[in-house]
């Protein structure tokens, strides 16, 4: 009988390694954390995703995709994609958010609760200007996407994640940009 020593997956540890490779590497590495967080999401093993693609894939492909050692067409993606259950856009905007979790965030703010400071009257103006485009200016919660919150800590001065520091209880939610 032979005893397989399982290994425990930290996305977390996955993504810190992608996110220090650079170019197509890091991608490769974080579209491989993507696919192992969904296939265990789906709570499948190699084994039983390869069974279900009908042979296509040997369970020794999926983890060289999955550990990064092998680089995925966009057409083999969507098929695993498929396979898994999962929107292949929502897995790739995964992994491109754990390449640079802070261009793919987006924030809820409470703007009745915007501090005195550099950061909170950068939002303010910047929120004031959406309120004029949208002609709404009866929320008091408004969400900033990920460009919004580019474009506010450069003319602000402050990185982004000082700037989301500085905001402190303004901000209801913190997430991915999906």
């Amino acid at each position: 009988m032979k005893i397989r020593r399982q290994r425990v997956y930290d996305p977390a540890l996955t993504s810190e390694a992608a996110i220090s490779k650079s170019g197509s590497g890091g991608l490769t590495i974080a579209v491989g954390a993507t696919l192992r967080a969904a296939r265990l999401q789906a709570g499948l093993s190699l084994e039983q995703l390869a069974r279900r693609s009908g042979g296509r894939y040997k369970p020794s492909s999926l983890g060289g995709y999955e550990r990064g050692e092998r680089t995925l067409s966009m057409p083999r993606f969507c098929d695993l994609a498929e396979l898994l259950g999962m929107p292949a856009d929502q897995m790739l905007g995964n992994a491109l958010g754990a390449l640079d979790p802070d261009h793919h965030r987006k924030i809820r703010i409470d703007l009745r609760h915007l501090p005195d400071s550099t950061g909170g009257r950068q939002v303010a103006r910047y929120v004031h200007q959406i309120q004029s485009m949208r002609s709404d200016f009866l929320t008091d919660v408004l969400t900033l996407r990920a460009g919004d919150l580019r474009v506010i800590a450069r003319t602000s001065g402050l990185p982004i994640r000082r700037l989301l520091s500085s905001l402190g209880p303004a901000i209801r939610r913190i997430g991915p940009a999906s």
